[in-house]
């Protein structure tokens, strides 16, 4: 198996080559692999850093590098239908989340 870990984040790129990993930083919004690149991707906790206005762009650029048959798990906070900055962030400066109802998620993956 092979894996290949992105991040936009030049950081975390860094501690994912100290552990050996292909690590590559990527834009979301901007994915450079060749299309079929992928029998499988895994985003946990990665698109709800996405404006909702910008979710279907994403979506179709991950679908690209997806192989025909291949699986894509995504894994995002539930949650009322919002989006902005999150006051409840512990982080400093707070940051951008999108949050989703079941039903708007399932909505824009489809």
């Amino acid at each position: 198996m092979v894996v290949t870990a992105v991040d936009l984040s030049s950081a975390m790129i860094r501690l994912g080559r100290d552990k050996q990993l292909d690590a590559r930083q990527i834009d979301i919004y901007n994915i450079d692999f060749p299309p079929d690149s992928f029998d499988a991707i895994w985003s946990l906790n990665c698109l709800l850093h996405v404006p909702k206005a910008d979710v279907s762009q994403v979506l179709t650029g991950i679908h690209r590098v997806l192989r025909g048959h291949g699986v894509f798990y995504l894994g995002v906070y539930g949650g009322p239908d919002s989006e902005g900055i999150w006051e409840g962030d512990g982080c400093e400066p707070k940051r951008f989340f999108s949050f989703h109802t079941d039903e708007s998620l399932q909505k824009a993956v489809a």
